[in-house]
């Protein structure tokens, strides 16, 4: 994708200035997704990504932080980790259309790991397990907004007082298949028995919780970023920190 020299806003106004003299010029749908459409603000060359120079106002009003600034200011330890990866660092600086769905852990995540795990994360050592845990956080080519995370199947027959399952319970990342449910919480025993259901749902066998939908990117921008409290990869994975490579993965 080659970027354009002439700024958005110069080109619409000459742009709607010559469509103004055609009267038999039919504007398209912006309903409509086109592969001529715009370039979205939110892309932008690599070589501007993470710069720490400053710029002119002129430079800034043009420019967009992007995609990896957004997600090196909100997520920083979540950046670091997915900037191990090569095909994960070309995706998020979105150098092509691929369409992203990102499930962000917070910094509060990344403390609850210990620091046995954050030394071994950013042990080389560990670049292969640090690799995959990263690829458990994306889905690559496909967009999964909260409200399909939420939908219910009231098709399906259940007892009385019994809740209609998800229509969704699983998601296929670039790292393997995760579940999707229900959060619960409280209870006894880790929660095993006893835990009510809290109005969240949860991805990944250790049931993280998406907080919220990030709004800094929308649908059509082809990304959308779900913030969790937790991990969403196995946890089986750690087993293999500290090795050469990861078996049968």
């Amino acid at each position: 994708m080659k970027c354009l020299s002439v700024s958005t806003s110069g080109f619409y106004l000459l742009f709607h200035a010559l469509v103004s003299r055609v009267d038999s010029f039919v504007v398209p749908s912006p309903s409509v997704h086109t592969t001529t459409t715009t370039t979205r603000s939110f892309i932008v060359s690599s070589s501007s990504l993470l710069s720490s120079t400053s710029s002119s106002d002129d430079d800034a009003s043009s420019s967009s932080s992007g995609l990896a600034d957004y997600l090196a200011s909100k997520y920083p330890s979540f950046y670091s980790l997915l900037k191990k990866s090569d095909e994960i660092s070309k995706l998020i600086e979105k150098k092509s259309s691929t369409e992203l769905t990102l499930f962000a852990p917070t910094e509060e995540a990344f403390e609850k790991l210990g620091s046995k795990k954050l030394s071994q994360l950013n042990d080389p050592r560990n670049l292969e397990t640090a690799e995959k845990i990263a690829q458990y956080h994306i889905i690559k080519d496909a967009l999964v907004t909260s409200r399909q995370l939420k939908t219910e199947d009231w098709k399906v027959k259940r007892k009385p007082g019994e809740p209609a399952p998800l229509t969704i319970d699983g998601i296929q990342t670039m790292g393997g298949k995760v579940r999707v449910g229900r959060s619960k919480s409280g209870g006894i025993l880790g929660g095993l028995l006893f835990a009510k259901e809290d109005g969240y749902i949860a991805v990944g066998s250790a049931d993280a919780k998406i907080l919220k939908t990030e709004t800094a990117f929308t649908e059509e921008e082809g990304v959308i970023v779900h913030e969790v409290d937790k991990f969403i990869s196995p946890d089986v994975l750690w087993r293999y920190a500290d090795q050469l490579r990861i078996p049968g993965f």
